[in-house]
């Protein structure tokens, strides 16, 4: 639930990265902290509890001068949520300041190693890690990207991580692998986050990063590489809607305002699919003839995703007036469990169609078993994913998908998303209903 922002451009730095860490809030988190760099120092800012308190500690930010910098909201995982162990974490030469999402799983060894060498620890986290790696490999000629590769490769985990060095005070680095992150592309400046919830009031052109790659981003530009160094060509996405959308708009809280929303984001999704009383999927990629093949579905989600997949399942059973008598569609329904999705269906499985759902970016790495396991799938172009928000990192990992209309739910009940999974299930099953073959 943590979340990240980084900012480059003409504008002061503090207020921009502490306006997008409140963007972030809704995500849940014990302590949020800012570093922003002046001159060839790091300035840094932390607190516990909610954003008001960093605010207050900062003065709305006008304490930190300078015109880069990069913010975090921590929810706790190694170590209390105390000042010492929320970010940004800071090197012992003071020369970098980093983010970062995930978790490093060999963070104890690389922990052990560092101390050895004589680096001290002021953390409990597997965070700060990774600045002592900045730090070792770091040589003072101002080579960043090489510095950040050789310490990606020592990292074993998941995460997104935004890294600001004193000697480079132009340029951030980004890198990711199973957590989101998104560079916000504008004029004279640029931004990253965790979330676009995070970017959208200041920018709607985006670029999604892929597990592997690193970026390097400035006021004027950036620049994205492969896990080899590469530079890579990737596309500037728009997103479609507006801040506005992500605020409560009069409502006393989120979750008032998403069950009061129900109703629109339903008839937003159903309403184009909906033609001459037929259900259409004009933007599926799903021919007849494929449709006329499948033998079995497969729902994968994570909390309430399994919910309404169980759902969809006594649809699918054929206790539906939409479906053919019969035995009804083979289905299975389950958790994503694994992070690489090892062992959440049955990869040998011919003729099966796997409809994944998220409600949340970062519940892509509960799903990537649909984007790392083309081979075992049948119908590689036909992993059919539900998302919840338009611009979801899950559309980059998959050749088709069902975008329902539902904006990012910001109370946990998952209100607007969970009806409007629902509707997009019911089509789906109906859609396949028409064409389904029972296995013999």
């Amino acid at each position: 639930m943590c979340g990240i922002v980084g900012y480059v451009g003409a504008q002061q730095a503090a207020p921009i990265l502490l306006e997008g860490l409140q963007k972030l809030e809704y995500r849940g988190y014990d302590s949020a902290g800012i570093a922003v760099l002046d001159g060839s120092t790091i300035e840094l800012a932390k607190a516990c509890g909610e954003i008001k308190n960093l605010l207050a500690k900062t003065h709305d930010g006008s304490d930190l001068h300078g015109y880069i910098g990069l913010g975090h909201t921590r929810w706790a995982t190694h170590g209390a949520p105390t000042e010492a162990n929320a970010h940004p974490h800071v090197s012992n030469d003071g020369k970098f300041a980093i983010v970062q999402n995930g978790i490093i799983e060999n963070f104890m060894e690389l922990r052990e190693m560092l101390q050895a060498k004589g680096f001290r620890f002021h953390s409990e986290t597997d965070t700060e890690v990774i600045v002592h790696l900045l730090d070792m490999y770091y040589t003072g000629d101002g080579n960043l990207k090489d510095t950040v590769m050789k310490t990606l490769g020592r990292l074993e985990g998941s995460y997104a991580i935004g890294i600001l060095c004193a000697d480079c005070p132009e340029q951030m680095f980004l890198a990711r692998n199973g957590c989101p992150l998104i560079i916000g592309v504008g004029a004279g400046e640029n931004f990253f986050a965790s979330d676009v919830t995070a970017l959208v009031s200041h920018t709607k052109n985006v670029v999604y990063l892929d597990d592997g790659e690193l970026a390097e981003v400035h006021a004027d530009g950036y620049t994205v590489f492969d896990c080899t160094g590469k530079p890579v060509h990737k596309p500037v996405s728009r997103v479609a809607w507006d801040i506005e959308a992500a605020e409560k708009g009069g409502y006393e809280h989120f979750m008032l305002k998403e069950i009061m929303e129900q109703p629109k984001a339903v008839a937003d999704t159903v309403k184009p699919r909906i033609k001459n009383d037929a259900v259409v999927f004009e933007d599926n990629g799903l021919t007849d003839e494929r449709l006329r093949e499948i033998e079995h579905i497969h729902i994968i989600g994570c909390g309430d995703e399994v919910q309404c997949g169980q759902l969809c399942g006594i649809c699918l059973g054929g206790r539906n007036r939409n479906l053919r008598a019969g035995p009804g569609i083979q289905h299975t329904v389950c958790f994503a469990r694994n992070r690489r999705g090892n062992d959440v269906y049955d990869r040998n499985r011919e003729r099966t169609c796997l409809l994944g759902q998220t409600h949340g970016s970062q519940r892509i790495c509960r799903l990537a078993g649909l984007a790392d396991n083309d081979a075992h799938i049948l119908f590689a172009d036909d992993r059919v994913l539900i998302t919840e928000l338009t611009g979801n990192l899950c559309r980059a990992a998959n050749a088709a998908h069902r975008l329902n209309h539902a904006l990012a739910d910001h109370a946990c009940m998952q209100c607007r998303a969970a009806a409007d999974d629902m509707n997009m299930l019911d089509l789906t099953q109906t859609l396949v209903g028409r064409y389904y073959r029972a296995a013999p």
